[in-house]
């Protein structure tokens, strides 16, 4: 992940960062840390991510800063590298001296992924349209908003750090000026597997598909559920709702990348109107 952003930086190659981002986007429920050896890494948006959205403009500076600040040294002879603290680690303490959690942070990263190529508003990342339509995060499920209540569930669980995003169509009824959009009231409720603690944000998007709002839902520890009601759809061309599994809800057990390969856990999802 860092090594492909900073490679990116480096030398850039933009047949190889479309070929790695690609393959990212069409598979978000796996780990960020999940990519194999050797090849470039469509996790190279995370890092640039932290950049555009945190940093002050000097490309890779947060990048660099973490690794810093996770650098150990192994003593000789020694069994095993020292693997800890980790550039996660170091996030979770650069975050919590300014009064936010990873989860928080994952959660933004996923919605603003899901602005990525095509799908660009020009608000969430730099220069992200260049991707076109490889850029486009996979949808688990489009769903017009004529045919709710509906209760759906992913292809395929959900890893630690991974994301997964529903999408559901208010464009006929926007288009055909519906009035009962203007009053009209969505519930969301989802159930997960435990020990994972999910967070989810409901995104509002307008007809020139760029967000007009957000709802989060906070994970609860100790909870598998999570509900709210969303108002306020005139005008709007959908609901974007995102998700991430923001890893064990045990406080002693924070991910950890080196805990592959990751157990990912599942999810329904029901909404109503």
């Amino acid at each position: 992940m860092t090594a492909s952003y900073l490679a990116a930086v480096a030398a850039p190659c933009p047949a190889e960062e479309l070929a790695a981002v690609d393959a990212f986007q069409r598979a978000p429920e796996r780990a960020l840390t999940g990519a194999a050896l050797g090849a470039l890494d469509g996790a190279l948006l995370f890092p640039w991510y932290l950049d555009d959205a945190h940093g002050t403009g000097t490309p890779a500076q947060i990048a660099v800063s973490l690794l810093a600040i996770a650098a150990q040294s192994t003593p000789a002879g020694a069994a095993r590298f020292r693997a800890e603290p980790d550039v996660f680690d170091a996030l979770r303490a650069s975050l919590r001296s300014r009064g936010k959690d990873l989860d928080d942070l994952l959660l933004d990263f996923a919605v603003a992924r899901a602005f990525l190529g095509s799908r660009s508003d020009g608000a969430h990342l730099s220069d992200a349209a260049r991707f076109g339509d490889f850029g486009r995060v996979r949808f688990e499920w489009s769903l017009p908003y004529a045919t709710l209540p509906r209760r759906v569930a992913p292809l395929r669980p959900i890893e630690p750090t991974g994301a997964t995003y529903l999408w559901l169509d208010l464009s006929a009824e926007s288009a055909a000026g519906a009035p009962d959009l203007e009053t009209a009231e969505i519930t969301f409720v989802a159930d997960w597997e435990l020990p994972a603690l999910f967070r989810w944000a409901i995104v509002k998007v307008d007809r020139q598909g760029a967000e007009a709002g957000r709802v989060e839902v906070a994970g609860i520890f100790g909870s598998s559920r999570a509900q709210r009601t969303v108002v306020g759809l005139g005008g709007l061309s959908g609901l974007l709702i995102v998700g991430v599994n923001a890893g064990s809800m045990i406080r002693s057990r924070p991910f950890d990348p080196d805990d592959a390969p990751f157990m990912p856990h599942a999810y329904a999802v029901w909404l109503s109107r």
